[in-house]
């Protein structure tokens, strides 16, 4: 209890001087209110509320993502002595400062759309003296699925492995370079006619050079407009964390999946790896714009064909490397949206597949047993005649091959070193019809 000293100033006043004054185990270090009641010799009282400062300690330090490493902005900062608890938000770097009481804290940070982290070393402020965590308070991210059900606009931060790079141009405005990020953090909703748990997302950040594999942290806001796919932009934070980091391998796609002639607006498909299998090209478009060309295949399950979009900066891929018409071909790559320079009709920004690398463009081979089974695959398929064939004439740049039994024939273009009546096998063959027939 304090202990009070006044000394008599005349008849109506007096001076009063409290020591001894200490706070509660529960205030606050500041400034407090402090409310004070006389009563005089002859019973008269009066009141006054006395504003003091009580002082403590400071308690100061960092914010940063547990895995990446950077200061987090905007974070809530709650530090605790199990009694007092105080809050602050977080700025420059992540960085936070705490008035105190003397104590021993622990200091636990949260953000909406940021994932759990963990909280700091205990750590003892003493009275009028600073201290900072030995280690921090540190926030995670959250996945995929998390930041595809996050508002447009939003902030966030995510950790994915990159499965698509470096296969954008680089040198138009409106044609950022871009990659793809991808987990398996759905419950079978990716929005394919088979779906899976996999989710992939876009993402623009110009000043990265991220390739296939790497494990990467991205703290950036979460974009959306009528014209292209939802997106990660405003890239604040990037952190690779990981090199030769596995992710979900392609899923199994069909036309159907990619033909759109309209899309909606919130199409879940946009950022999947899918491998459209044994589908036929059905037209070709060799530059089809300035840095692209497309090709469309279709299948059994539906009567409109799908569109795939071959980026002329796709590494390894000319033009002689696109599929011919009526080829049955694997094809793999990244569901987007094909973006027209000025278009305004949302109609021509269909869904596409975007193929990464060379590798994603496969023409299987067909085992067939005879020349036969051979011609019943249309042009530009591959083949393969497991049996031998016998060479009945050479010509000018090309020979005749027919079946031991002399079922059937086959013309092969090229000469390489053959006699007649050689028994050769026939590899990975490009099947092609002459102006002849």
């Amino acid at each position: 209890m304090a202990a009070a000293k006044v000394s008599d100033d005349g008849d109506k006043t007096a001076t009063y001087q409290l020591t001894g004054v200490t706070a509660k185990p529960s205030s606050r270090a500041g400034a407090i209110s402090l409310p004070v009641q006389a009563t005089d010799n002859h019973a008269a009282t009066g009141s006054e509320v006395l504003l003091l400062n009580t002082t403590g300690g400071t308690l100061s330090g960092a914010v940063t993502h547990k895995d990446g490493g950077f200061g987090i902005v905007g974070a809530t900062v709650s530090a605790t002595d199990g009694t007092n608890v105080y809050t602050a938000t977080t700025g420059a770097g992540g960085a936070y400062t705490l008035s105190v009481n003397p104590g021993t804290f622990t200091v636990n940070a949260s953000k909406a759309n940021y994932g759990a982290g963990t909280a700091s070393t205990a750590t003892a402020v003493a009275l009028g003296g600073s201290a900072t965590p030995v280690t921090d308070a540190k926030l995670g991210s959250i996945t995929l699925a998390a930041a595809r059900a996050a508002a447009p606009g939003s902030s966030m931060c995510v950790t994915a492995v990159v499965c698509a790079a470096g296969y954008t141009p680089t040198q138009a405005a409106n044609k950022l370079p871009k990659f793809y990020i991808r987990d398996g953090s759905g419950a079978n909703d990716n929005g394919l006619i088979t779906p899976t748990s996999n989710l992939g997302f876009r993402v623009y950040y110009p000043a990265a050079s991220p390739v296939e594999g790497d494990k990467v942290v991205i703290e950036a806001d979460k974009i959306f407009n009528i014209f292209e796919e939802t997106r990660f932009d405003a890239v604040t934070n990037y952190a690779k964390i990981a090199s030769g980091a596995a992710y979900p391998g392609p899923d199994a796609g069909v036309a159907d999946d990619v033909n759109d002639s309209m899309n909606n607006l919130s199409d879940v498909r946009w950022g999947n790896l899918i491998t459209l299998g044994a589908v036929t090209v059905e037209s070709v478009t060799p530059n089809a714009y300035d840095d692209w060309h497309e090709f469309t295949v279709r299948d059994s399950s539906s009567d409109i064909a799908g569109r795939v979009l071959v980026w002329k900066a796709t590494p390894g891929v000319t033009e002689a490397d696109l599929p011919g018409v009526g080829a049955i071909i694997n094809v793999t790559g990244m569901l987007s949206r094909r973006f027209l320079p000025g278009e305004a009709n949302i109609a021509n920004r269909p869904n596409v597949v975007e193929v990464r690398s060379k590798d994603d463009l496969l023409t299987p081979t067909h085992e067939v047993g005879s020349a036969g089974a051979a011609k019943q695959w249309g042009d530009n398929n591959k083949v393969t005649i497991t049996n031998p064939m016998i060479v009945t004439e050479i010509d000018a740049g090309f020979f005749y091959v027919q079946d031991e039994d002399g079922t059937s024939g086959i013309r092969i273009d090229g000469l390489p070193s053959v006699a007649l009546n050689d028994k050769v096998m026939i590899s990975d063959g490009l099947m092609g019809t002459t102006a002849a027939g």
